[in-house]
């Protein structure tokens, strides 16, 4: 039924963009809905933006949830909700995406470095506390490649004792639990990521909860009047889902395909300039396939759990490398299972693959793929030096 269209696809894909360490977790339902939606035969049920809420909210167990295009657009509209003045700090960590620090800038408030901990790669509890001030409106905690924040109960208790807003950044460890909780749940709001290389995908996009009710209203006005992507941008992201079944489902070798609206940064936003389709909310496909990953991410999270207990197996006499642990009292979802070695082994690419799979550099600067100077932050500098990470889907 699909061939004539995959055929006429792969005719005009382009460049992947640059890093390609996971893989697509999309099914053969997702593929032949969007395949079906592209060439006219299918649309969305008119109900479905409402069911996927209603899912998402269920499997997440919160009271609110509002989809986006992609997390950073969450992110901005989390923060948009404050009225930030360029007087207002927001805390935010140097090991991270630089998209993160551009929605702080985007708000006009002052973006805060904080430095890191080596233990889950998230905010460090004493260089956490020397950076609030009076100007310290709300701070954004990442739980990075699937570990839950070290620190997080802690800063929750600082942030409520300073009237501080926290803002769980929950985009690499969307089912991750501390003390029985899912990650999200914990601070006043959370956003979420629904990329490609996540723990679901709806090719792109992402989504904000709110766990803070002084904000849920004022949300909620907001959303109504938000509007879709446009329908040109809609296509061409639901094709790059396609194009990434193809590459890592069907193993096929495509040509070469590159528009800067697919890559997962874009030049612009190296910049720390807004691009071109930022801010929008999910259209109904996306939320429609949205459904379909969510009925399978609990089996998804389990296999990954397993595959990182294959490499921390299979790798466990070798000594030049020591695996991120799970903090007491939280289970990690391992969207990558990140370790260390010395500068100088990073540095000569030893590990650049291991048996056949290529390892992960995220964060390889501050705020990747940026490259920004960033002062006494010794512990993050250290990671961009030592850390690597390996997939967790080996399909």
């Amino acid at each position: 039924m699909f061939k004539a269209y995959k055929n006429k696809l792969a005719a005009k894909l382009w460049p992947a963009p640059r890093f390609c360490f996971a893989q697509m977790d999309w099914q053969n339902a997702e593929y032949e809905m969007a395949c079906s939606f592209i060439a006219g035969n299918w649309a969305p049920p008119t109900t479905v933006e409402h069911d996927f809420i209603q899912a998402f909210c269920k499997w997440q167990n919160c009271t609110n949830a509002f989809p986006f295009q992609n997390s950073r657009s969450a992110l901005s509209f989390a923060l948009s909700a404050l009225d930030l003045s360029p007087s207002d700090e927001v805390i935010i960590s140097p090991y991270s995406c630089v998209v993160v620090y551009n929605a702080v800038k985007y708000t006009g408030a002052k973006a805060v470095i904080c430095d890191i901990e080596l233990e889950t790669l998230s905010l460090d509890l004493e260089s956490f506390k020397n950076s609030i001030t009076t100007k310290t409106r709300t701070v954004i905690l990442p739980h990075l490649m699937g570990f839950p924040a070290k620190n997080t109960l802690a800063i929750k208790t600082i942030c409520q004792q300073n009237n501080i807003l926290l803002i769980e950044d929950c985009a690499q460890a969307q089912g991750a639990e501390i003390e029985g909780k899912k990650v999200g749940n914990l601070g006043d709001m959370a956003f979420f990521s629904f990329e490609y290389s996540k723990i679901m995908s709806t090719s792109n996009g992402g989504m904000l909860v709110c766990n803070n009710r002084k904000y849920k209203s004022a949300l909620e006005n907001k959303y109504y009047d938000t509007d879709y992507l446009p329908k040109d941008a809609e296509q061409q992201i639901l094709e790059l889902g396609l194009y990434k079944y193809r590459q890592y489902k069907l193993r096929e070798k495509l040509p070469p395909r590159g528009a800067e609206a697919f890559n997962s940064t874009m030049a612009v936003e190296l910049r720390h300039e807004k691009p071109q389709y930022y801010g929008f909310k999910l259209c109904p496909i996306f939320a429609a396939i949205g459904l379909e990953q969510l009925k399978k991410t609990d089996q998804n999270i389990a296999m990954r759990r397993k595959n990182a207990g294959f490499w921390k197996k299979k790798l466990a006499k070798n000594h030049d490398i020591q695996f991120l642990k799970p903090q007491p009292n939280t289970r990690p979802v391992y969207l990558r299972l990140p370790f260390y070695v010395s500068p100088e082994i990073k540095l000569s690419g030893k590990y650049n693959q291991i048996n056949g799979f290529s390892t992960g550099r995220w964060y390889s600067t501050l705020l990747d793929p940026a490259d920004v100077a960033i002062e006494n932050v010794p512990n993050a500098v250290a990671a961009t030096q030592t850390i690597l990470n390996l997939p967790t889907i080996l399909r």
